[in-house]
């Protein structure tokens, strides 16, 4: 095989591994925005992903865990929330779950989820179509060198499972 077919070959692959981990979920535009900030504003500042939560190589303690989250300006017939957490620049996606809760004003405080959960998890937390790369719900940053950034995406679904209302943010860097 000449080196431009392997560089194609590795490239497609790559391209799927990437794809793969996102959720698999169409998003018209024009949706409204949700308001989502961390329950824990000294922990998550959407600035650093601070070292005590990331992977123990890293400096983490135990448990470590996602941050816990405010969302408010859910349009009524939300049915659940998707939490998506993702390193854009790797193959890896680092949390996907869903929240199944009640509200009656559109505002919910979505719970923290322990690294590697996969069963115990938060009352109306559930993965979502698989969870991270790791096959649990949340996984720390473990980054093996440099800065990385990590994004926060927030999905309200309705009972079609449709997005009807979404807000992408920084989690923050590591380092």
């Amino acid at each position: 095989m000449s080196t431009f077919l392997k560089i194609l070959a590795l490239s497609v692959f790559s391209f799927s591994a990437i794809a793969a981990d996102k959720p698999d979920l169409k998003v018209p535009g024009g949706l409204p925005k949700l308001t989502v900030s961390f329950v824990d504003a000294e922990t998550w500042n959407g600035k650093r992903w601070l070292k005590t939560q990331q992977c123990k190589q890293n400096g983490g303690v135990s448990p470590l865990r996602s941050p816990a989250l405010n969302v408010s300006g859910a349009p009524a017939g939300t049915s659940k929330l998707v939490v998506f957490i993702n390193n854009p620049r790797s193959f890896h996606n680092h949390g996907l779950y869903s929240y199944q809760a009640k509200s009656e004003d559109g505002s919910y405080v979505v719970p923290a989820v322990a690294t590697h959960a996969t069963d115990k998890l938060p009352k109306g937390v559930a993965l979502f179509q698989g969870g991270s790369s790791w096959s649990a719900a949340f996984n720390s940053a473990c980054p093996s060198s440099g800065s990385w950034k990590f994004t926060l995406t927030v999905y309200a679904l309705d009972e079609q499972e449709q997005v009807i209302a979404i807000n992408e943010s920084d989690i923050g860097w590591s380092e």
